[in-house]
């Protein structure tokens, strides 16, 4: 998402990103932290989500929220992104105490503005951006992006211009799609009000809902 190379050779990274207005951050912890490692648990208040995550290897917490008045962004700065996510959950009850503690208590956790990334080409000459470096936010695996731009470099040999472009065309519409939805789905992850809340919830399980019943239906034929 902050692309050295983005940066040296497209221009500075504010022509690009656009801030959600949420921030992201993560602590590992350890593996007696969750019960059971085939389930993550989540739990939203207003502008507040928290998440445990059981991952592959190391246990994570998941911290996603509005701040009530924006934090200075400086990514090195450590002790403002501690006391930043100290401050949003001061009053969330659950585990957040316990987690909030190990997101102190780590050298260097993860913390970040969610961003989204919007780069009107994605290559230049002979450098091309993957990843969250061309489009943040717009859920593109960057090793799916990496498969793709490998078929086209190995299907016009030699012509690096053909095939920067044809990658890029391969993606740019459902990267274009997913864009034009991650300000809703933001809304939707992280509601604002009670009412929020309680829609996003009602939407989240009859969703569920239709998934079981798709599923016991393809299980019967």
């Amino acid at each position: 998402m902050h692309s050295t190379v983005r940066r040296l050779v497209f221009g500075p990274e504010r022509q690009f990103a656009s801030d959600l207005g949420l921030y992201g951050a993560t602590v590992p912890l350890e593996p007696d932290a969750i019960e059971d490692p085939t389930e993550m648990t989540m739990l939203t208040v207003p502008n507040r989500m928290l998440v445990l995550h059981p991952s592959r290897t190391t246990p994570l917490a998941i911290f996603t929220f509005r701040a009530a008045q924006p934090a200075p962004h400086h990514r090195k700065n450590i002790a403002l992104h501690k006391q930043t996510v100290a401050d949003a959950y001061a009053y969330v009850r659950w585990r957040a105490p316990e987690l909030v503690a190990a997101f102190l208590d780590h050298p260097a956790p993860f913390f970040d503005p969610l961003t989204t990334v919007r780069v009107p080409s994605w290559s230049l000459g002979r450098v091309v951006l993957l990843g969250d470096a061309a489009a943040a936010t717009a859920l593109l695996v960057a090793m799916a992006g990496a498969y793709a731009l490998a078929e086209e470099l190995a299907a016009h040999p030699g012509d690096l211009a053909r095939a920067f472009a044809a990658y890029e065309s391969r993606l740019r519409r459902e990267v274009g799609m997913r864009q034009r939805r991650v300000g809703l789905l933001s809304r939707l992850m992280v509601p604002r009000t009670g009412p929020g809340l309680a829609v996003r919830n009602a939407v989240g399980r009859a969703v569920s809902r239709t998934h079981r019943i798709a599923s016991l239906e393809a299980a019967n034929r």
